[in-house]
């Protein structure tokens, strides 16, 4: 489990216990278990293993995702001093030769074991043991995904009204709400990586930046922001808002009523969790220096 976080950890279990013919309670505990033994966390098994009998799947998760998101937040806090975040999508570099893609799947190839589409259905047209990320039919109709999305092919419901965005997930809410209004639109967001713009210079070698002149109040202010030419969003993170809006936050460090604009929007990670945002903010833009 270290090199993968909980929602991809739990989706393999769920994947390979589907196939153990548990009844739904069994299959709960069973997944519950493995969270416990297969998390690299020790504060996490301590937290669980204090639970009683009555500990539910997604409260063990929802335990697991927060010190996952902490952990993150902490190291961002500990890094050094940076005068603003920027999004990057991320891309695999593709070494012809080195990887294959399962034509089933879409996962690199060969697998360790079999297959994880095996005994699944996809969500496009039905069919087994095929994922919709590969599906020929949904090719066929021209609504296939775009070329360098990335691995999100396992999606455990269809939303209506999903359209695809190039962005980020890493550091994310994984808490899923039925009571969400599913007329929404969504945004489907691959991973999402923060960089330190600032930082070292291996990576600000290979980054495409552009400093923005904005205007913060009445006073003229410049944004050092990271080009994406393929993403169809533009994340603004919220210790940045706090930065340039201080007058704007509550004393919880929300932004203010008004200060946003609210939208029924849903983001979501490729997993199907909620990405949770405060609405949108628009930055006047004098020009390019």
């Amino acid at each position: 489990m270290p090199s993968e976080n909980v929602d991809e950890f739990i989706t393999r279990c769920r994947i390979q216990g589907s196939q153990c013919k548990f009844n739904p309670t069994e299959l709960e505990i069973r997944l519950i278990e493995q969270l416990i033994i297969g998390t690299s966390h020790t504060k996490v098994q301590q937290i669980l293993l204090g639970k009683d009998e009555t500990l539910k799947l997604d409260d063990a998760l929802d335990v697991a995702r927060t010190f996952e998101a902490t952990r993150t937040h902490m190291e961002a806090l500990n890094a050094p001093s940076i005068s603003v975040d920027y999004v990057h999508k991320g891309r695999t570099k593709v070494h012809p030769g080195n990887t294959q893609k399962c034509v089933r799947c879409g996962l690199n190839y060969p697998h360790r074991g079999k297959c994880p589409a095996e005994g699944t259905n996809c969500n496009y047209c039905g069919k087994p043991n095929h994922w919709e990320s590969v599906c020929r039919q949904k090719k066929r109709n021209g609504k296939g995904d775009h070329p360098k999305r990335g691995r999100g092919s396992f999606k455990p419901r269809k939303l209506q009204d999903e359209r695809h965005v190039n962005g980020l997930t890493n550091a994310h809410v994984n808490q899923s709400d039925s009571r969400l209004n599913r007329g929404a639109e969504n945004l489907c967001f691959d991973s999402v990586y923060i960089y330190n713009i600032n930082g070292p210079q291996k990576i600000a070698d290979n980054q495409a930046v552009v400093n923005l002149n904005i205007v913060i109040g009445d006073q003229p202010a410049t944004l050092k922001a990271k080009v994406d030419t393929g993403a169809k969003g533009n994340v603004l993170p919220l210790r940045i808002f706090r930065q340039m809006y201080p007058h704007c936050i509550d004393k919880s460090g929300n932004p203010l009523p008004r200060s946003t604009k609210p939208i029924e929007t849903m983001v979501m990670a490729y997993n199907d969790s909620i990405i949770r945002h405060f609405g949108t903010h628009t930055l006047p833009l004098d020009k390019l220096p």
